[in-house]
C-alpha cells in the first residue's frame, strides 16, 4: 500500500479554525528545544552524547554534578584535561573520552551494564550505564548517548540486606547449637561436682577442678552465642547514655594502658535510651579493645555520642526504622581493616587476632545488642588510617520495648 503523502506543514501566516494563529515549523522547534532542555536539566540521571568524531557535545547539568568536571572540561576530550589517574592515562583507550573509554558499545560491551566511573578528585564509583549507538544515515560512523546512575547508595543497601539475612542466619544456627551445647555443660558440671565431692585424693580432686573450669568457660561461652543469637535475656532500663559513657571513662583508660590517648566526648542533646547498660557497657569496652589491638604503637581513640534524625529513606530502613536516634562512636587511629574484611567482621568466631588473642565474638554480639535495642551497628574502616564504629540506638521517646526480638530462650 502506497505511504499517504506527509500533510503540508502550516505557513506563519495560517490560522485556525477559531481565527488564531497556527504555530508554524520554527515554532515546533523552538517548542521541542525547550522541551529537551527541561528534560536535560531534571534527569535524576547524568547524560552525556558524544559526536562520531568522538567529541562531547552534551553535558547534562547532573553530569556537572556527579562528576565535577563542566561541559568545558570534557569537551577537550584530553585526559591530561580531565585528571585522569596514571593507569588510566596508560589504557589503550587513553585517548578517548571518558565515556567512549569505559562503556563503548563498538568495544563489544554489553550496551547496559555496571561499570566503574571516576570523577574529577579522581575517586572510582559505581554507575549503572546505559549505551545506545545512533548510527548515522548513509555513513558507517555513529553518535553515542549515554544514562549514567550512580547505583553507590543502591549497592550500600543492597550489602546491607545481605549481611542482614545473613546475620539472622547465623543467629538461628548459634540459637540452635548453644541450647543442645548448654543442656550437655550442664549434664557434665553436674556429674563433676558430685564426683568431687566423693574424691578424697587431691590429686584427682584438683584434675576434676580443671575439668570443672574448662566447663565453666564452656558455659560463658554458650551465653556469649546466645546473646549473638539474641536469645540472652535482657534488663532494659530508661538511662542517660551520656552518664553512663562518662561512668566508664576510668574503666576504659585503664583498658587502654598509657600508649593510647583516651577522649570521651558524651555530647548528644538528646540521650535518654531504654538498653541493657551492663550490656552496652561491654559493647563498649569491647570497642575499645579492639581499637587498642589495632595500635601496637600508641594511638588515638575517640569516644563520642550525637544525635541524628533517619528519615524515610529506602537505603536506612533495611536495619533502622525513621525516628530520632543516639550514635555511641568509636573512632581510633589504628592499622584498619580492608573491605573483606569489614563485610565480615560482625560474623561469629571471625577474627584477625592471632589464636589465642580473641573468641571472634565481640562484634557479633554487638551487633545483636544493637538489634536487639532497636538500633543498628555500622563499621567504616580504611587500611593505614583506622576504624569508625557507630552505634545506632533510638532515644527515649521513640523506642519500643518490644522490637519484635525474643529476648529469652
Amino acid at each position: 500500500m502506497a505511504k499517504k503523502p506527509p500533510l503540508p506543514r502550516a505557513t506563519t501566516n495560517a490560522t485556525s479554525n477559531a481565527g488564531l494563529p497556527i504555530a508554524s515549523h520554527s515554532d515546533d522547534v523552538g517548542m521541542e528545544a525547550n522541551v529537551y532542555r527541561t528534560l536535560l536539566h531534571t534527569l535524576p540521571d547524568a547524560f552525556v552524547a558524544i559526536d562520531d568524531k568522538r567529541r562531547v557535545v552534551e553535558w547534562s547539568p547532573r553530569a556537572v554534578e556527579l562528576f565535577g568536571w563542566s561541559f568545558a572540561d570534557v569537551a577537550a576530550g584530553s585526559t591530561e584535561t580531565l585528571g585522569l589517574p596514571l593507569p588510566y592515562q596508560k589504557s589503550a583507550d587513553a585517548e578517548l573520552p571518558i565515556f567512549v573509554r569505559l562503556a563503548s558499545p563498538a568495544r563489544g560491551r554489553r550496551a547496559f551494564s555496571q561499570y566503574l566511573a571516576i570523577n574529577a578528585e579522581g575517586t572510582e564509583f559505581p554507575v549503572e550505564l546505559c549505551a545506545i549507538n545512533a548510527p548515522h544515515q548513509g555513513s558507517e560512523s555513529a553518535s553515542h548517548f549515554f544514562l549514567i546512575k550512580d547505583i553507590r547508595h543502591r549497592l550500600v543497601a543492597e550489602e546491607r540486606i545481605a549481611q542482614a539475612g545473613k546475620m539472622e542466619a547465623i543467629g538461628q544456627m548459634a540459637s540452635g547449637l548453644a541450647h543442645d551445647f548448654n543442656n550437655a555443660l550442664g549434664i557434665i558440671q553436674g556429674s563433676l561436682e558430685t564426683l568431687a565431692m566423693r574424691l578424697k585424693d587431691p590429686l584427682n580432686r584438683e584434675l576434676v577442678e580443671l575439668a570443672m573450669a574448662a566447663t565453666a568457660r564452656g558455659t560463658e561461652t554458650t551465653r556469649a552465642m546466645q546473646a549473638v543469637a539474641r536469645r540472652q535475656p535482657v534488663q532494659q532500663a530508661r538511662v542517660d547514655i551520656n552518664k553512663v559513657l562518662s561512668d566508664i571513662r576510668l574503666l576504659l583508660t585503664k583498658s587502654l594502658g598509657s600508649g593510647i590517648e583516651l577522649t570521651v566526648l558524651p555530647e548528644a542533646a538528646e540521650s535518654m535510651v531504654l538498653i541493657d547498660t551492663g550490656a552496652l557497657n561491654n559493647v563498649v569496652l569491647n570497642f575499645a579493645i579492639n581499637a587498642r589491638d589495632a595500635m601496637p604503637s600508641g594511638g588515638m581513640v575517640l569516644v563520642y555520642t550525637q544525635n541524628i534524625a533517619i528519615a524515610d529513606d529506602p537505603l536506612e530502613a533495611v536495619d533502622l526504622a525513621p525516628g530520632h536516634y543516639v550514635v555511641v562512636g568509636v573512632d581510633d587511629s589504628g592499622t584498619g581493616m580492608p573491605p573483606e574484611v569489614v563485610s565480615r567482621a560482625m560474623e561469629p568466631f571471625f577474627t584477625t587476632k592471632p589464636k589465642g588473642k580473641g573468641t571472634g565474638l565481640g562484634l557479633a554480639m554487638a551487633y545483636a545488642f544493637a538489634r536487639q535495642s532497636g538500633g543498628a551497628l555500622r563499621i567504616r574502616s580504611t587500611p593505614g588510617k583506622g576504624t569508625n564504629i557507630h552505634l545506632f540506638i533510638p532515644v527515649a521517646d521513640t523506642a519500643v520495648e518490644d522490637f519484635g526480638v525474643t529476648n529469652h530462650d
